[in-house]
């Protein structure tokens, strides 16, 4: 007998007494959700109330229509995903898997092109610590998050059955946002982190004397099943879904239990199983993560299991804006160029021939190329670089189609990769100098449609713009 999946949850929560008032009865709702007994979070005290929601079996899904922009450069671009698919976040404790989930959350408020239709967001914390719940929690108050937000919580001194059934509580609610809150109305989830819902699945089967790993794998396909489209006739919403997947067990609760060894085994097995139920997912680098070089993502010449023809499938079915999409297909051509190259000359030397200088030239400058490209979508945009810590990193979509821009046309093959942070910057600045010409540029940028493709004169504006930023750049480095 498997483990079951309740359709109806009824469970004890407390939320904050400040509760952000709505016009829309089914709307009320946006703020904590701690399904744990105690009262006090942080320093914050709770009103106890209750709920309950039945989720609809059948979801009238519809095609993927419409891109989830997380303003996070090496995502959108490299992993873009669409309303209603699933990205994992995979790897060890400390890379900063949390941090880049919360980010996404606290980005949906900054884009400016959702004015008035913020993406409402589930932040399901299962089996955090006290610690790094405060500290996640801090985050999302400190950047006024909590007006769309409601965040579910168990702490690692939870019951095993209070974490089992957390994210089933963010599902539920999540889909009731969807469901009852008007038209083309965009829900977010994250579940941080899946693999303390895995511990707490394995220890209720050994309880029962259930093979361990077994319902593991089959309650996280149904419940990131659960991510849709709607179609038009059910209101054009959707759910994204975001699972935290650390790679080994970090639960100190574990270490006692006789089957450790088999439990971090099928831990394992979950995080690497978790790849065929999610539409993509991004591996965070521990060795990055202790160089402090963040984000732990590894350059865009050393990731992805998945071809690049399947990146560039999976852009268009992510709904990238087609300005975007054009680009981007250009950087994976670009990727796989150097590549090949690169491939090439170490075939030749470990068959004892010895390549031709020019050759060799030629490989390490397009090599040299995608390390800068790489470092440009990998460079942190923090909205306040007086407190990074509690900051978001954020992107406006007209910012990253200025990177990629100057990626694309050859505008960072002449910069030095340990100052490409300091071009971009230097470029930002300018297309924000107040000129009207650039203004206008990023308006337009903005307001870009979907299947529209760059026009001819925008491409223009933003050659001009590019080449004042590297001249102004360059002016900057002279005088330093």
């Amino acid at each position: 007998m498997r483990l079951s999946i309740p359709n109806t949850i009824f469970y004890p929560t407390h939320t904050h007494t400040h509760t952000h008032t709505h016009n829309n009865n089914n709307n009320n709702i946006y703020t904590y959700v701690l399904p744990h007994i105690s009262n006090t979070i942080d320093n914050y005290i709770y009103e106890k109330k209750h709920n309950i929601f039945i989720y609809n079996i059948v979801v009238a899904r519809s095609q993927i229509s419409k891109p989830f922009y997380t303003g996070i450069k090496f995502i959108d671009v490299l992993h873009p995903l669409g309303c209603g698919q699933r990205l994992a976040f995979r790897g060890s404790q400390g890379t900063g898997k949390s941090r880049n989930a919360i980010d996404v959350v606290i980005n949906q408020s900054k884009d400016k092109r959702r004015a008035g239709n913020v993406v409402k967001c589930v932040y399901v914390a299962i089996g955090q610590s006290e610690q790094q719940l405060s500290r996640n929690i801090r985050r999302l108050y400190k950047n006024n998050c909590m007006e769309y937000t409601t965040v579910i919580v168990t702490r690692d001194t939870d019951s095993y059955g209070m974490q089992y059934l957390a994210p089933y509580s963010g599902c539920l609610l999540a889909e009731n946002l969807m469901h009852n809150s008007g038209d083309n109305n965009d829900v977010l989830i994250v579940y941080d982190d899946m693999s303390n819902h895995a511990i707490a699945v394995n220890t209720i089967s050994n309880m029962v004397n259930q093979p361990l790993g077994a319902n593991t794998q089959w309650m996280h396909s149904h419940l990131l099943e659960r991510s849709a489209q709607l179609s038009e006739e059910k209101g054009n919403g959707s759910l994204t879904a975001i699972p935290v997947m650390d790679t080994t067990s970090t639960n100190s609760a574990v270490q006692n239990i006789v089957y450790d060894n088999e439990a971090d085994l099928s831990l394992r097995r979950v995080a690497q199983g978790i790849i065929s139920i999610v539409d993509d997912y991004i591996d965070f680098d521990d060795k990055l993560a202790l160089k402090q070089d963040w984000p732990a993502v590894p350059s865009i010449l050393n990731t992805s299991d998945v071809g690049e023809n399947a990146k560039i499938k999976l852009a268009q079915i992510a709904c990238q804006p087609l300005s975007l999409r054009k680009m981007v297909n250009t950087l994976h051509l670009l990727i796989i160029d150097a590549r090949e190259a690169d491939e090439n000359n170490k075939k030749m030397l470990s068959y004892g021939f010895n390549p031709e200088e020019e050759s060799r030239d030629d490989a390490l400058e397009k090599i040299h190329t995608m390390e800068k490209i790489s470092a440009i979508l990998h460079v942190p945009n923090y909205l306040d670089e007086t407190d990074k810590e509690l900051a978001s990193n954020f992107t406006p979509f007209n910012r990253l189609m200025l990177n990629m821009y100057a990626c694309i046309y050859g505008f960072v093959d002449h910069i030095e990769l340990n100052l490409i942070y300091d071009f971009e910057r230097a470029l930002w600045e300018t297309a924000n100098n107040g000129n009207e010409e650039y203004e206008q540029m990023l308006n337009d940028l903005n307001t870009i449609k979907l299947d529209e493709e760059l026009p001819n004169e925008l491409g223009q504006t933003m050659h001009k713009c590019i080449e004042h930023g590297v001249v102004e750049y360059r002016k900057g480095a002279d005088w330093c």
